[in-house]
């Protein structure tokens, strides 16, 4: 199967999620992922943007107060301007990154019976794990999501050295680090060792990156797209892994 297909399959993830969810009447097992990402995308939405609004005030304090004390109502709007809009990027960009990396600690816990439950319709059977493995997962999820959100952080910061560059590389970037996500809660049922996870997250490489860009997609949408985005990511991803024949390396 070429990269291109592969990819395709990764980026109808959502769709694909979303409809599995509805033959299968599992709207109980999605309602507290849902309202866990929504509160989650919500707050951290509103601490980032107070945060940009009180550093913007403080900005524009110091050009016109300041030592600066600008007069000239043309080139003060064109630095508020221009700084309105890199803030909102940022600000969109650092909500990503900080959602990100708390959807292993706030939603995923909610999401396993949903994935169970796919297992169950798809397989005949639930995956069981032992307590061991399980605990050693979520040690391993955890320092995995630290690793990724400060690899976000510091591409973020990167980036702004690269003009207009830097929106299609936090996209690439982000893209992948939410698409390990849906896999990786796969990956460490299927895998016996960090080694065969490792070869796993390769072979699912191209999927991963179309899950990833998908779900940024959605995440676009205010509020609705972190209401949704992570269970029908999940989901179909679930759908994708279970369903192929190439799903052990």
């Amino acid at each position: 199967m070429s990269i291109l297909i592969r990819f395709k399959n990764g980026c109808l993830t959502f769709t694909n999620g979303l409809k599995f969810i509805y033959e299968h009447r599992l709207w109980s097992y999605i309602v507290l992922p849902c309202l866990a990402s929504f509160v989650l995308g919500a707050g951290v939405w509103l601490a980032v943007y107070f945060g940009f609004d009180y550093l913007s005030d403080w900005g524009t304090s110091l050009l016109t107060e300041g030592t600066l004390q600008l007069r000239n109502p043309i080139l003060l709007g064109i630095i508020e301007w221009s700084s309105a809009i890199l803030g909102m990027l940022l600000a969109l960009i650092l909500t990503l990154v900080l959602y990100r990396s708390l959807i292993s600690i706030v939603v995923v816990p909610f999401l396993g019976p949903l994935v169970e439950q796919i297992e169950t319709i798809l397989l005949g059977k639930k995956i069981e794990t032992t307590v061991r493995q399980d605990l050693l997962n979520l040690s391993y999820g955890l320092w995995t999501s630290i690793v990724h959100s400060i690899a976000g952080l510091f591409i973020l910061l990167l980036s702004l050295c690269l003009g207009p560059f830097n929106i299609p590389i936090n996209v690439i970037a982000q893209s992948y680090f939410l698409g390990r996500g849906p896999f990786d809660m796969l990956f460490e049922k299927a895998a016996d060792s960090h080694a065969e996870r490792g070869a796993l997250k390769r072979a699912w490489r191209a999927e991963i990156f179309g899950a990833g860009l998908v779900f940024f997609v959605v995440l676009l949408l205010p509020l609705i797209g972190a209401l949704i985005a992570p269970v029908s990511v999940v989901s179909g991803a679930a759908v994708l892994y279970y369903s192929s024949d190439n799903r052990k390396v």
